[in-house]
């Protein structure tokens, strides 16, 4: 039972000891029973909540133990973390090439593309920055079903040797429609038709009412998720936060929990991508813009 007592002599009687803890007499928070948890104020009641430190954007790695909270960068060892980023500053096309009519095109990532238009035209072009959004890609003009506007970093990793987090911040300009239709994948996948393995976003208009859908692929065997969520225009920050073993993978949309991916997860090599696929019609230039994107990785065996 809480209150006041006198611990190890003290005289006063001033040490308090507690179960949990109302300092404004309105209801109680619960017990801090958990390593790492905390007290934290609120402005509605209960004004004394228990919680936890974290980090929105996996830049800080929190590590809890009994009575201690160790806070530690990303990236601050190449042994035990991955980061990767790109702010999409500059484009410069190569002629090295991957798959069917594809090459690469170069920012701070030696990005894998498609679309139409030859390997030294504008597949993938700068667009105007904004104060908010410097750096901007946009795709091209997409009107051949054999074209898709997409960058892919290639199969680059495996998943289960550490936490991921990945995310896209992106702008959609136009939606699908019945007229000009493409499927968006934002994520992670096995290449630039993500068939077989793969964990990423999915829309298009005439699928699951136009709302955002979650995936996950291992060797052509898929779970999805239907949110409730609608695509809207406009620019969002999509993230997926997969766990350690690389067994489920939960999925944000400017910063709301989408919803969890807990089977289907592959452990093949994949690698980050942004797609704009068309099925019909005409997906016209600027229909996709591209801010950023940033990756990390927490090995969980140090290499």
């Amino acid at each position: 039972m809480g209150g006041f007592s006198s611990v190890n002599g003290d005289p006063l009687g001033t040490i308090m000891n507690a179960d949990n803890v109302s300092f404004d007499g309105t209801a109680r928070g619960t017990p801090v029973t958990t390593d790492g948890e905390l007290l934290i104020g609120s402005t509605t009641t209960p004004h004394i909540r228990v919680g936890h430190l974290t980090s929105n954007d996996g830049s800080i790695i929190v590590t809890e133990g009994p009575g201690t909270l160790d806070l530690s960068g990303m990236g601050a060892s190449g042994s035990t973390t991955v980061s990767l980023s790109d702010d999409f500053m500059d484009l410069a096309h190569v002629t090295d090439t991957y798959g069917l009519s594809s090459g690469q095109v170069m920012s701070q990532m030696p990005w894998v593309y498609s679309a139409e238009g030859s390997l030294t035209g504008s597949v993938w072009g700068a667009n105007t920055p904004t104060a908010q959004h410097p750096g901007v890609w946009t795709q091209s003009s997409i009107s051949i079903s054999s074209k898709n506007g997409y960058l892919f970093l290639g199969p680059v990793m495996n998943l289960g040797g550490g936490a991921v987090t990945i995310n896209w911040i992106f702008n959609i300009v136009n939606l699908s429609n019945a007229t000009n239709t493409y499927t968006l994948y934002i994520g992670l996948a096995d290449g630039p038709t993500l068939q077989l393995d793969g964990v990423y976003f999915s829309y298009t208009d005439g699928t699951n009412s136009g709302d955002w859908q979650l995936i996950g692929i291992a060797s052509s065997s898929a779970t999805t998720v239907n949110t409730t969520t609608a695509v809207t225009t406009g620019w969002h920050n999509a993230k997926i936060v997969i766990n350690a073993a690389g067994t489920s993978a939960q999925f944000f949309m400017d910063g709301v929990s989408l919803g969890t991916v807990s089977s289907n997860i592959s452990t093949a090599a994949i690698g980050p991508i942004i797609s704009c696929a068309r099925s019909a019609g005409t997906i016209a230039t600027g229909s996709l813009l591209v801010d950023a994107f940033y990756m990390t990785q927490t090995l969980t065996t140090p290499r």
